[in-house]
């Protein structure tokens, strides 16, 4: 379940922003070919090492008319102890129910 499905009824002029910070990991290739007998491998280890969200949150609405424009944007304030290392954050924004851009950052934190 995305986190779109929790949107609530929007109205044709709001907008929301959804971020989500998601720690990398040392995960295979799903890009490699591997020979036939190692194909369970490979799935067992894709699985294991898929990437863990660590937040996630959506913020809106934002009511915009056609002659308005913005730009959105985050600051994030985080605990160094707990978030340590390369992430991959992601955005969304929705136009009513509907996304209409989606970006992916590589960071670091240190």
């Amino acid at each position: 379940m995305a986190i779109a499905d929790f949107l609530p009824k929007a109205k044709p002029n709001e907008y929301y922003l959804e971020v989500s910070i998601e720690k990398n990991s040392n995960k295979v290739s799903t890009g490699q070919r591997l020979p036939l007998k190692f194909t369970l491998i490979q799935k067992l280890l894709s699985f294991l090492f898929q990437p863990e969200t660590s937040f996630s949150d959506i913020y809106g609405p934002y009511p915009i008319t056609e002659e308005q424009s913005l730009i959105f944007a985050q600051q994030i304030k985080y605990d160094p102890l707990f978030y340590l290392g390369d992430y991959n954050i992601k955005t969304k924004i929705y136009h009513a129910e509907v996304p209409v851009v989606e970006n992916n950052f590589e960071v670091k934190f240190e």
